[in-house]
Order: structure tokens, then C-alpha cells, then sequence
């Protein structure tokens, strides 16, 4: 995520904004900002206590619930050009000196709005969001970058090449209300003396019909995040997020207005869907592409399921975003998120008699191939041996009360991988990306342990 820097500047309350304060704000995408102000965010009210030889003591009065006190839910910056709104603040210490009506406070932030100011009571909204998914680039897979051979004689006789960046068309695709992108990105990097380079990638956009709060818009961004990161098998950080608004044009440093363009306002948080990984994944990594997908015709139906399934599709994310998540969790996370899928999907969600074996029944016959092959036993019994496994831990049966043996790695594998492929048949997804998802080696060696363990009668271990 791009770097917010040491950002200098006076702040305030919304509410209060004669009171200003000078202080520099800091962001680490790891523990959020820190504040940090030369003096106080609300006003401290002082008064005088009479002593009896008849001097006056200057006392700080508190007020009546400090609690409320400490919580900043909005607060106002400003640097020489730049306008910052600071969400979901706190303040964490105060540190006053000896007899002076002075202190500094420090002041946890965990999100920042840069480029725009709003209003106490206003709400955050936008018509207008890009983000950098780290692994969208290659799960789209178009390149306007080419190399070519270049023939004109060279007195050392090397080999030489031209490098070209031609700019792809955008791909499109209508949502509800308004319309999703990927729009191509291409950027210099280097000194231009030695050494000089062409990057390209691919960024999400949408383009809304009208203003949509921020937090939809987020909802918008972790529904494509958890498609790339299906398709790539690993968490897709969201690596920068832009917001536009209306109201809030682009200007030039006099304060002159820029056509109808609109000013960026970058937006800064801690992602809680993060990689421990920095690195980029090749094509040939993905379980299935967006090609493979049917292009952006695939992503407008996924969009659609989403949107309808939006809880049950973060609870099994979340399976795959916490490293740390036990597998007890993820098998548990799994079954309530696939009972729900089915209920909603054939609308008989408090249906009698519709028991956990018959839900996931019914998704291992939506889900069909590869996952069948994945299960290597009847799906009745697969399913009545994950019930089995649910009712142990929910409530921790004698199995896992002295020990963890009886969890699977492959079960909660499996469990995943049977949300994703009914997710994938749902929306319609071609046969190409069921048989892309098959050849993948992660899945052959899934369904090779499933075949061992049905040989052996034992579960796998990670």
C-alpha cells in the first residue's frame, strides 16, 4: 500500500473548528496512526480555586465521563494543500506539564480519509473507487507489453531489443447500480541514465450511478478480493484503494479547477485480509483465470452472488485469510457458511427435517466434478462423517477434549474447496474453469491424500 508519510500539518474537531492544533500524523498498514498533537484535541477547561492566604490556583476541571472524552469519531487536517479526514479516533495519552495549561496527546487513528473533509454527522460517500488488488494483473492476464527483435545493424553485432507498451482496452461490465472495470495502468520507473522500466497492471474500478457509502463501496472491493483470491489459491492483498467524490475536483497548486476531472482521495487502513507474502504470482499459478472464467460476462454473475451471499462467502474467506485460524474453526466456519448457502439458495432455510447431511448432500450434488473426485467416498457418508466431526467439536466430545487428533486438514480443505465450487456452479462458471481447477497440483495432491486416507482408514495431517 502506498506510503502515507509524515503528514505535518494543524487539526481539529469538526464540530469545534476554531479550536486547531498543531501535530503530525503517521500510518503503518500493520497498527494503524498515531496523532501525535502539541496540545489538546478538545478544549481543556481550567478555573480558579481561591486559596486562603489569598493567591489563586489555576485547576483543570474533568469532565463528568472521561470515557467519552477520550473517543474522537472524526477529526479534521490540513497541511499547506491537502485536507485529511481522520475516522474512528481515540485518544490514548495525555501528557500534561506541571502547572502550564499546556500537554500533548497522543491519538490512535485507525482510518484516514486524504483529500477531503466531511462533516460531523456527514456520511463518507463516493461514486468512484479504484483499487490495486496485488494479483489482479495476472489473474487477467492481458499484457499490452511486447518485446520485440530489433534488426538494425549494430557495430558489436549484439542482439538488441525494442520494448513496446501499448495501452488494452478496458474491460466493463454493468453492477447494480453503476458499472465495473479493469482499466489497464502503465508507469516509468527508473533514472532514464541507467536503467529504465515499464510496468503494467491491471486496477479495479467502479463507477457507481450514485453516491454509495463507504463502507458499500468496501463490500464491492472484498467481493472481487475473494474471487482473485479463489482463483489464486492465496490471499490478494488490496495494495492501494482511491475514492472519488463529486464535489471534490481536481486543482491545480493555485487552486484553479482542472476540466471536469476529480481529485483522488486515498484512502488508508488496516486490511484485515492480508498475505504474509510480498511476491507476485506467474499465470500458470492460478487455479483458473479470468479468461477461463468467461471474462468479465463471469465476473458480473459472481458480482450478483455476492452480493446475495455476502456473509457466507466471508465466513469461509476467513478461513483462508487467518493463517492462524484453528482448523477446528475453519471446519466449523465451513459447515454454518455451506448449511446457510443451501437454505438461502433453494429457500428453505428453516425447512423441518432438512438436516446438516442432507445440506451438504445437496451441495456435493451442486458442486458435482471435480469434487467428487476430491471426497474419494460416497457423498452421504463424506457427509455424515463431517456431521459426525461438527458434532464433536461443538461440543467437545471426549475426542477433542483431550486431544486435536481427530481434526483433518483435509476435511477443512475439502469443506473449502466444496463452498468454492458450488459458489462457481451457481454463477455459472464454464466447465474449462472446473477443469483447470482439477489439474491444479495443489488439488491433485488433495485428492491423492484423500485416496490414501480412504486406504488407511486415517485422516491427513498438514
Amino acid at each position: 500500500m502506498s506510503d502515507l508519510g509524515d503528514v505535518r500539518g494543524l487539526w481539529w474537531l469538526p464540530e469545534d473548528p476554531d479550536h486547531k492544533v498543531p501535530g503530525a500524523l503517521t500510518f503503518d498498514r500493520e497498527t494503524g496512526g498515531e496523532l501525535v498533537l502539541h496540545g489538546e484535541m478538545r478544549r481543556p477547561e481550567w478555573v480558579d480555586n481561591a486559596l486562603p492566604d489569598g493567591s489563586v490556583q489555576r485547576l483543570r476541571t474533568r469532565p463528568e465521563d472521561e470515557r467519552f472524552a477520550k473517543l474522537y469519531p472524526r477529526i479534521h487536517g490540513r497541511t499547506a494543500s491537502t485536507a485529511y479526514t481522520l475516522e474512528d479516533c481515540f485518544s490514548v495519552l495525555v501528557s500534561e506539564r506541571h502547572q502550564a495549561e499546556y500537554a500533548v496527546e497522543r491519538i490512535h487513528v485507525n482510518r484516514v480519509l486524504k483529500g477531503a473533509w466531511f462533516g460531523e454527522s456527514e456520511e463518507a460517500s463516493f461514486d468512484r473507487a479504484t483499487a490495486d488488488l496485488r494479483h489482479l494483473t495476472a489473474w487477467v492476464g492481458h499484457s499490452g507489453l511486447h518485446v520485440e527483435p530489433d534488426e538494425s545493424p549494430r557495430p558489436d553485432g549484439a542482439p538488441f531489443v525494442v520494448l513496446r507498451a501499448d495501452f488494452a482496452e478496458t474491460f466493463r461490465s454493468s453492477t447494480d447500480p453503476g458499472e465495473i472495470q479493469f482499466t489497464q495502468s502503465l508507469a516509468q520507473d527508473g533514472d532514464h541514465i541507467h536503467e529504465l522500466r515499464v510496468t503494467q497492471r491491471w486496477m479495479l474500478q467502479f463507477r457507481q450511478a450514485e453516491l454509495t457509502s463507504l463502507s458499500g463501496l468496501l463490500d464491492l472491493v472484498s467481493d472481487m478480493q475473494d474471487l482473485v483470491s479463489i482463483a489464486a489459491g492465496q490471499t490478494c492483498d488490496v495494495d492501494s484503494l482511491t475514492l472519488e467524490h463529486p464535489e471534490v475536483p481536481l486543482q491545480s497548486l493555485g487552486g484553479t479547477v482542472i476540466g471536469d476531472r476529480r481529485a483522488p482521495i486515498g484512502y488508508f487502513a488496516r486490511w484485515a485480509n492480508r498475505s504474509s507474502s510480498e511476491g507476485l504470482m506467474a499465470a500458470h499459478e492460478f487455479y483458473f483465470s479470468f479468461d477461463d472464467l468467461g471474462g468479465m460476462a463471469g465476473v458480473q454473475k459472481w458480482m450478483q452472488f455476492a452480493a446475495r451471499f455476502r456473509t457466507e462467502l466471508g465466513r469461509v474467506m476467513a478461513t483462508r485469510y487467518s493463517q492462524s485460524m484453528y482448523l477446528e474453526d475453519r471446519i466449523m466456519n465451513a459447515c454454518a457458511a455451506l448449511e446457510s448457502l443451501d437454505g438461502v439458495g433453494r429457500g428453505n432455510v428453516d425447512a423441518r427435517g432438512v438436516h446438516l447431511v442432507d445440506r451438504l448432500t445437496e451441495c456435493i450434488n451442486v458442486a458435482g466434478d471435480p469434487f467428487k473426485s476430491l471426497i474419494v467416498e460416497d457423498p452421504r457418508q463424506w457427509a455424515t462423517r463431517v456431521k459426525d466431526c461438527r458434532h464433536s467439536l461443538a461440543h467437545h466430545l471426549e475426542a477433542f477434549r483431550t486431544n486435536s487428533t481427530g481434526v483433518e486438514y483435509l476435511l477443512a480443505e475439502q469443506l473449502y474447496w466444496l463452498f468454492a465450487m458450488c459458489s462457481l456452479r451457481m454463477v455459472g462458471a464454464p466447465e474449462n474453469v472446473f477443469a483447470c481447477i482439477a489439474k491444479h497440483p495443489q488439488m491433485r495432491w488433495l485428492t491423492g491424500e484423500a485416496a490414501r486416507a480412504e486406504r488407511h482408514g486415517g485422516p491427513a495431517q498438514p
